[in-house]
């Protein structure tokens, strides 16, 4: 595809974010609202202009429109749209796993990911029973969020084992770990919300760093062949 497609869409995502982070930033929720989608749409055409159907590629680019489905969902404040919105971005990061793990790795890092899986899980839940005692929140949307937690977590750590996988390069893995990471902080902090643990400025950082993950992941994937 020609450079110049590419620069648009750079320039196009960009300039979606821009808006979306400012009205986020100054709780403008209409702007933000307005966006939000619009953001994912940019980043699904972005990649589909990038053999984003090919055989390796089609599974990332059903992981965005879930996504995409999961930002529309979590627009109306009432408690099934935000399930329904959990469970579209459950199958998301359900779709990031299974298509990272079309590049095989050495079993050695099935054991390392396993045990700090393990580790950040509990320390979630840990966390959620020892110091959101206080919270409103209903016993079951707790559960679903340890459930969420153990995928997200999943997610994060099988990004990260691209630095070991066959046909990876080091930037690209990095930018998928770093990716998967910044994923999970997002929804860290929207079940800290939930939970009653708001940070200041919260909306703003939980959609900047979602989008910089999910852009930072399908860059990466672009890169690898």
């Amino acid at each position: 595809m020609s450079p110049w497609i590419n620069v648009i869409c750079y320039v196009v995502i960009a300039l979606l974010c821009a808006v979306n982070w400012a009205a986020a930033y100054l709780d403008k929720l209409k702007l933000y609202y307005i966006t939000k989608p619009l953001v994912l749409m940019a980043m699904m055409a972005y990649f589909a202009l990038n053999e984003g159907f090919s055989s390796t590629r089609l599974i990332f680019f059903i992981a965005l429109g879930l996504s995409l489905l999961g930002d529309v969902f979590l627009i109306p404040q009432r408690t099934r749209y935000f399930v329904a919105g959990m469970a579209a971005f459950a199958l998301a990061h359900l779709a990031y796993i299974i298509g990272f793990s079309y590049w095989p790795v050495p079993l050695y890092t099935y054991f390392l990911a396993a045990f700090f899986l393990v580790l950040m899980v509990w320390l979630f839940h840990y966390y959620i029973e020892n110091y959101c005692k206080e919270s409103q929140l209903p016993r079951f949307q707790k559960r679903l969020f340890k459930v969420y937690g153990v995928l997200v977590a999943g997610m994060a750590l099988v990004a990260w084992m691209n630095l070991a996988r066959q046909g990876w390069q080091r930037l690209p893995a990095v930018m998928a770990g770093l990716g998967g990471s910044l994923f999970m902080i997002s929804d860290l902090m929207i079940a800290l919300d939930k939970l009653e643990k708001r940070i200041p400025r919260q909306r703003f950082w939980v959609i900047s760093s979602y989008h910089i993950a999910q852009f930072l992941l399908i860059s990466s994937v672009l890169q690898t062949h």
